[in-house]
């Protein structure tokens, strides 16, 4: 059932959504920029947060409490690959160490249109392999991410499996988009109960990051790839997401590659929901689920 605070936030959201589907371009880009920092550093006084250079790109260590010095999820933050930050995911990353007991790295990769695909790859990559030579074993390691997150998560899953590399041990995705040519049913079925996304945004943002690249690349649009070596994974989606399908597919990919897979779809939950962990309980249902992965 769906929880008093979820149909709050989902009415707030249906406020925003007919904003996002009227910009384009520069204005579309810095309209979500805006947004994304509006959430700001809310972070307790419980967290501590470290900047670090990691591979040469930017990130925060986040983390509360005590945490085991050796294990760490590698966090890839949403904003449709336009916009977002680990200033803006901070709050999100503290709750996330205190409900999973592990410490955070949050990656500030690049962001198109400045820096489009496959910019922020190649990022990822950097971090990845800088935490190994920095000591840490493939299997103490875990990665994940909300929406363009969870996307570039699974495409440094492709590019560690490609170049024969150690896998992390799990990995976690939260409301992914990871067709970017929208091919999905839901993207039609769910246009217009899904509280937050408009179809037209994602469609001109997945143009802003390809730059011109096929979106058919399986780097670009995991939905296109193979999952074979890849490690479990969980996965969490809203039920009138337009991206419920991009969930299910990949979740029906990972099932014929033989990669343990748990697809979790939760009633009118809205998009990225985990990220309102302190708001909604069905986020923090999310997180606990996932715990069992960490």
């Amino acid at each position: 059932m769906i929880s008093w605070q979820a149909y709050l936030t989902n009415f707030i959201l249906r406020i925003m959504k007919p904003k996002l589907a009227k910009k384009e371009g520069d204005k579309l880009v810095g309209f979500l920029r805006k947004q994304m920092a509006m959430t700001g550093d809310k972070t307790s006084k419980d967290a501590v947060v470290e900047k670090i250079s990691m591979g040469g790109v930017e990130c925060e260590w986040v983390s509360v409490g005590s945490v085991p010095a050796n294990k760490a999820l590698v966090y890839f933050h949403g904003g449709a690959y336009v916009s977002g930050s680990p200033v803006s995911h901070r709050d999100y990353a503290a709750a996330m160490s205190t409900a999973l007991g592990i410490k955070l790295l949050m990656v500030d990769y690049r962001l198109a249109p400045e820096y489009p695909f496959p910019a922020p790859i190649e990022d990822a990559l950097a971090v990845y392999k800088a935490l190994v030579d920095a000591g840490y074993d493939a299997s103490d390691l875990f990665v994940g991410g909300d929406s363009a997150g969870g996307n570039l998560t699974l495409s440094l899953l492709q590019k560690i499996r490609n170049l024969g590399l150690a896998m992390p041990k799990a990995a976690c995705l939260f409301s992914p988009w990871l067709d970017l040519t929208h091919s999905g049913d839901s993207m039609a079925s769910n246009a217009d109960v899904d509280p937050m996304l408009p179809v037209i945004m994602l469609k001109r943002c997945a143009d802003i990051y390809a730059a011109g690249a096929d979106k058919n690349d399986p780097l670009i649009s995991p939905t296109f790839a193979d999952m074979i070596g890849f490690p479990s994974m969980i996965i969490h989606v809203g039920s009138t997401e337009i991206l419920l399908d991009d969930a299910k597919t990949i979740t029906a990919l990972c099932e014929q590659a033989g990669v343990e897979v748990e697809l979790n779809i939760w009633e009118k939950a809205p998009h990225a929901f985990p990220i309102l962990i302190k708001f909604l309980p069905e986020a923090r249902a999310a997180i606990e689920l996932s715990l069992i992965h960490i």
